[in-house]
């Protein structure tokens, strides 16, 4: 991703219908998957980690499910992550230069795996990262035909389809616990949006500019309303993929 986009980022993450509509969701699959059978002193000694953490606008959410890492490749980012002063965040690159010389219980890579050349290497060295029960959460872009400016300017290598995110998951060993697109209910409206603009010829520029209030709060209310199905149903399609897989 572009260095220039991460001030953007840190503005929006806190507020963008986007990025709150899908903490919503992570959290409501991170309570099933995760806290469910732990008690609160349980999940204290737990260790959580963010790979691709950006600007932090997930760590205060993730705190809250024991003692949090968080990795990012960005300089400038890792310190805006760095500075929300919620926990340890250090710069890593994957596959090859992962800076916790330890395992963890959760391991979460929310959109970071579309960023990464080799994907099969990175999940690899994930599974090596987690504890002999732990799991992890992945979110990732979704239909390679849903491809726009937005993908090049975030420098995506590619969008996945279930059967092309199964593929590499258990190429890597990992079991599939729960596997979902999501962002459906928006679905028809943001894939018409892309076709169009990529029919005609129009480059949007990246999605993460800020709507008006009452734009994103009816953007906001769609999407995470998504969370009361979710994780006891799978979707059928969506703008992104949601997995929790374990070794």
């Amino acid at each position: 991703m572009k260095t220039a986009f991460y001030n953007t980022y840190f503005k929006c993450e806190d507020h963008h219908w986007w990025w709150l509509s899908r903490r919503h969701i992570i959290q409501k699959v991170i309570d099933f998957y995760f806290c469910n059978n732990l008690h609160n002193k349980d999940i204290k000694n737990k260790t959580i980690l963010e790979v691709g953490t950006c600007s932090g606008g997930n760590l205060e959410m993730l705190s809250r499910y024991g003692n949090l890492f968080a990795m990012e490749m960005d300089k400038d980012a890792c310190k805006l992550a760095q500075d929300r002063g919620l926990c340890d965040v250090k710069q890593g690159k994957l596959p090859d230069q992962f800076p916790f010389d330890k395992q963890f219980d959760v391991i979460c890579m929310f959109d970071v795996l579309e960023h990464i050349e080799d994907d099969l290497a990175t999940l690899h060295c994930l599974k090596d990262k987690l504890t002999s029960t732990g799991k992890l959460i992945i979110t990732v872009p979704a239909y390679q035909w849903l491809w726009s400016d937005h993908d090049v300017i975030n420098q995506h290598y590619r969008r996945y389809t279930k059967k092309l995110l199964t593929h590499v998951l258990n190429q890597a060993g990992f079991k599939i616990n729960y596997m979902t697109y999501f962002n459906t209910f928006l679905f028809p409206l943001i894939a018409g949006i892309r076709l169009i603009n990529n029919c005609l010829g129009i480059k949007e520029g990246s999605d993460i500019a800020m709507p008006s209030k009452g734009v994103n709060h009816i953007l906001k209310t769609i999407f995470a309303s998504e969370r009361f199905f979710l994780p006891k149903t799978s979707f059928p399609f969506g703008v992104s993929l949601l997995a929790v897989v374990e070794k």
